[in-house]
């Protein structure tokens, strides 16, 4: 049985392997478990606190996406060729950078508006 892997051995004692269980048609046991209230109310909270935190996308203050993101908060936004200026980022990066990051990730709501020249774009309200 040990050659066809169906046990296998754990310190001085045998146990059944998985591939034992499905072999023999048995379920295979689950986990034994011992609940202790204060250990249960303190993983809560650890996983609680660790979920909050992962939904809190978080921009470092001297960081390119951090300049632009200034840039579009001022009163009379940006344009693409401005923030192309100051990160040194391609136009596609730009606006990838606008749909991705600031959308999707950091929830931002950008509006833009096409007067003369380029579009400017701006973080709404």
């Amino acid at each position: 049985m040990f050659n066809r892997a169906l046990i296998t051995p754990v310190g001085d004692d045998w146990f059944v392997a998985a591939e034992g269980y499905n072999v023999l048609g048995l379920p295979r046991p689950g986990p034994v478990t011992v609940a202790d209230p204060e250990i249960e109310a303190a993983v809560t909270t650890i996983e609680t606190k660790a979920r909050a935190e992962a939904k809190t996308p978080r921009t470092r203050d001297n960081s390119k996406q951090a300049t632009v993101i200034s840039m579009l908060k001022r009163p009379e936004g940006a344009t693409i060729p401005q923030i192309i200026e100051v990160t040194g980022w391609q136009a596609h990066t730009v606006r990838g950078t606008f749909a991705g990051a600031f959308k999707k990730i950091l929830g931002l709501n950008l509006v833009s508006d096409k007067g003369e020249g380029d579009r400017v774009y701006r973080i709404a309200g």
